[in-house]
């Protein structure tokens, strides 16, 4: 773990006290080497301990825009609030701006407090990782055999079609075999006639393609059991909306995104800039994310990239939505890994096309 202060007292204390009542490796930093500090070390907690809650947020959010590797780094925040800003650090806490905070300053009546917000810290990282890694694979190979499910069956279909087709062809010749060898029943020897005949029967027999309807009818018996597993395993997860990371400053395109998805069976989240985003996607590995080109904080082409750099995140599809239909950044956005490229307004068919398709395929 990592203790950011901005104070020297401070960070020799704090070390002191966390590392009597955790089991973790603590290093400490001042403001000026913290964002280089923290990507040598990869914290999987850091503990922010600012006088001033602004400037705890503005360095945090800095520590993402840093570089890509700092972005995509999986950790919990925990922030140290004077007992006058508890309110707004709970707001902030609630906001998904930090994920805990312990009132510090004055000291705390209770000095185990922080110690207990650091194990939490870590369990929670523990068991949400397990926990995501689980819902979304059962949930997505759920989807999977859903799909094979049906191309199961249609292949199936298509075999049925085929060996009645090759059944009817069969008997059409034997008809005209038939009909042929009964014309010529007064002018072949009878040894001759006699193998024509045999040679009629096997034809018609084949026809029947019993042994094969035999052997198809085997075939959809046994796939049924396990298609009937497949069935359960897809209507108990079927609750399991995907989700979706809507990313855009306008609350009116949320508005609007969540009216045309309305009853698509999507879970929409939102977040109105690429650091909020990046907050939101610490914890979290959504099955598809809209992204606009134009962010308040970078440009959408470039969330992408911190999103591609994250090997967790990198198998997530990307769409880029905008108001500029320039082939140029189309091109780059499809470069950089994203599966579409959309522009406003949006046919509400072709964007829930899309959402399914890659959705089904990721």
């Amino acid at each position: 773990m990592l203790v950011v202060c901005d104070s020297n007292s401070d960070r020799r204390l704090l070390a002191e006290m966390i590392m009597q009542q955790v089991a973790l490796e603590v290093a400490t930093s001042n403001i000026e080497a913290a964002y280089q500090q923290a990507e040598a070390i990869k914290p999987s907690v850091l503990v922010l301990a600012f006088h001033d809650l602004d400037e705890a947020e503005s360095w945090y959010l800095g520590l993402f825009r840093a570089s890509a590797q700092l972005a995509s780094l999986r950790h919990k925040a925990v922030v140290l609030c004077k007992r006058a800003d508890a309110v707004r650090a709970f707001h902030l806490c609630k906001d998904k701006r930090f994920d805990d905070y312990v009132v510090f300053w004055p000291i705390s009546d209770d000095p185990r407090r922080l110690g207990m917000a650091v194990i939490a810290a870590v369990r929670a990282l523990q068991e949400s990782s397990a926990w995501n890694s689980r819902i979304s694979g059962i949930a997505a190979n759920a989807r999977h055999m859903a799909q094979l499910e049906q191309a199961v069956l249609d292949t199936l279909a298509a075999g049925d079609r085929a060996m009645g087709d090759v059944s009817r062809r069969l008997h059409g010749a034997g008809d005209g075999m038939q009909a042929f060898v009964e014309g010529l029943s007064g002018t072949l020897p009878a040894q001759s006639y006699d193998a024509a005949r045999a040679l009629l029967t096997q034809i018609r027999e084949c026809g029947d393609l019993a042994e094969v309807a035999a052997w198809v009818t085997a075939l959809k018996a046994h796939l049924e059991s396990h298609i009937g597993h497949a069935r359960a395993i897809s209507a108990q997860t079927r609750h399991v909306e995907p989700e979706v990371l809507v990313v855009d400053d306008d609350e009116f395109q949320h508005r609007m995104i969540g009216h045309l998805l309305a009853d698509a069976g999507l879970r929409l989240s939102y977040a109105k800039s690429a650091s909020e985003a990046i907050l939101l996607l610490r914890g979290w590995r959504p099955d598809l994310i809209l992204v606009d080109f134009g962010l308040p904080d970078t440009d959408g082409i470039e969330l992408i990239k911190i999103v591609k750099a994250n090997s967790e995140l990198a198998g997530v599809p990307i769409i880029l939505i905008t108001g500029n239909s320039t082939r140029e950044v189309a091109v780059e956005s499809i470069k950089l890994g994203a599966v579409d490229f959309m522009v406003k307004p949006f046919d509400r068919n072709r964007l829930l096309s899309s959402i399914k398709k890659h959705i089904a395929m990721a």
